[in-house]
């Protein structure tokens, strides 16, 4: 297992196509933690990861410009944030539980998330996110929720099945679409 940091989480990158293998890494725990695959043939393997334990800091993995980061057995978790951005590859149709999501310029499908509970929702650059079984939404208990923001011209996010949303213990919940 792997435990992250406080103020300064450790960061896991491959980045202009280097290569991180973790095959055998099969959980996460508390503390922050980031993975970042940037460039063509960029990769985080990440292959026997099947939990996080993390629920107070974030579990970040983020794919951009072609880069990818393996990790097809993880169903999330409550703090695993997941970007995905200019062509990067990162499996999710597994994922039911998210703290975050990020996509930038490509169709990201979410085809069993159900919990996306005090997460934040960022789409951008004629990117689009469906999740057509998240149901409700509940805000966070503490203060300081980030807002759900659609932006551009064709930037979707298709929460078409969601049928309750609560907002935060102390900030209102704030659903924007701009520049589009």
């Amino acid at each position: 297992s792997l435990t992250g940091g406080g103020c300064t989480p450790p960061e896991v990158s491959a980045l202009a196509g280097g290569v991180v293998w973790l095959t055998n890494l099969a959980a996460v725990n508390e503390g922050r933690l980031s993975f970042l695959a940037d460039g063509t043939n960029s990769l985080v393997d990440l292959r026997a990861l099947q939990h996080s334990a993390a629920t107070q800091y974030p579990v970040a993995f983020e794919a951009r410009n072609g880069g990818t980061i393996w990790i097809p057995q993880l169903p999330g978790g409550p703090t695993v944030q997941v970007a995905l951005k200019s062509g990067g590859i990162l499996p999710v149709a597994q994922m039911q539980r998210l703290g975050g999501i990020t996509v930038s310029g490509m169709n990201v499908p979410f085809p069993v998330l159900t919990n996306l509970d005090a997460g934040f929702l960022s789409v951008s650059n004629a990117g689009a996110v469906s999740a057509p079984n998240l149901r409700t939404y509940a805000g966070s208990l503490i203060c300081g929720a980030q807002p759900w923001t659609i932006t551009g011209s064709n930037s979707v996010a298709d929460l078409s099945n969601l049928q309750q949303l609560t907002g935060s213990a102390c900030d209102a919940l704030q659903l924007r679409a701009l520049a589009g």
